[in-house]
């Protein structure tokens, strides 16, 4: 068999795995780009309001990928020039960032493997291998859920009140995100949260005692106690405040 042809199965959650290892090399900032991609045709909410990504495409700025690739901007924006004079990509920039268009992406992804095995293998929890059943993987893929990360970081910044406003759901938020997603998949759910945080005086600091803001990764780790009312204003205590145990054990 000639396993230098064919191609295999890559998991987005490789961008999470200590081996993904920054600065990164030319190839793994093409395959980032591949991970990034957009696998289905979805809206998402921008500096301009709505817009459409297609199948294949990114929208992302110069500056993000240079901190997520650990690079300087100058050398990110080459790195793209080079990919465009292959024809390995075409770029558009707009208001909203840049839109990266893979060439070429659903004919690399629409093909499916011409073997007969029963089984793949995916990366395990500790990065080895672990054998999943061919249609359970299969499901998996279909079932694979788009989160609008865009969409909750205009959310936060929309309702955030005097707490930090955030320019970008980074790979450590993305994860905290994708946690609560998974219970609840509802934008309605995450303004409820931020609403609910916003009408805390002691995490707005709002407390002339050692005032405390919170910012966006503290009310993700906190969601549940900031919902069931460990941070809620007192009324019959005008002047309470959680003490010091009640929420520094959970500062991050």
């Amino acid at each position: 068999m000639d396993t230098s042809k064919g191609w295999i199965k890559l998991y987005r959650t490789l961008r999470e795995h200590w081996l993904w290892s920054r600065p990164f090399s030319d190839g793994q900032a093409w395959i980032d780009l591949l991970l990034r991609a957009n696998h289905a045709q979805r809206r998402i909410r921008a500096k301009s309001g709505f817009v459409t990504i297609e199948r294949g495409q990114t929208l992302i700025s110069t500056r993000n990928l240079a901190e997520e690739w650990g690079w300087s901007r100058g050398k990110v924006r080459r790195f793209i020039f080079r990919l465009k004079n292959d024809e390995m990509c075409s770029v558009n920039e707009t208001s909203d960032g840049t839109i990266i268009t893979l060439i070429n992406y659903a004919s690399g992804q629409d093909v499916e493997p011409a073997d007969d095995t029963d089984n793949e293998t995916a990366p395990g929890t500790n990065g080895g291998p672990l054998t999943v059943p061919k249609q359970e993987l299969k499901n998996v893929i279909i079932k694979e859920t788009v989160i609008p990360f865009g969409e909750i970081m205009e959310c936060w910044n929309s309702n955030r009140g005097s707490m930090p406003a955030i320019r970008e759901v980074d790979p450590k938020r993305q994860r905290a995100v994708k946690a609560h997603w998974k219970k609840h998949s509802s934008i309605d759910w995450f303004q409820d949260l931020f609403k609910t945080a916003v009408a805390s005086d002691f995490l707005c600091g709002r407390i002339q005692e050692k005032p405390f803001v919170a910012n966006f990764d503290f009310v993700m780790k906190n969601a549940v106690k900031i919902l069931e009312g460990t941070y809620a204003n007192r009324s019959a205590k005008p002047g309470y405040r959680p003490s010091e145990q009640d929420w520094t054990n959970n500062e991050l």
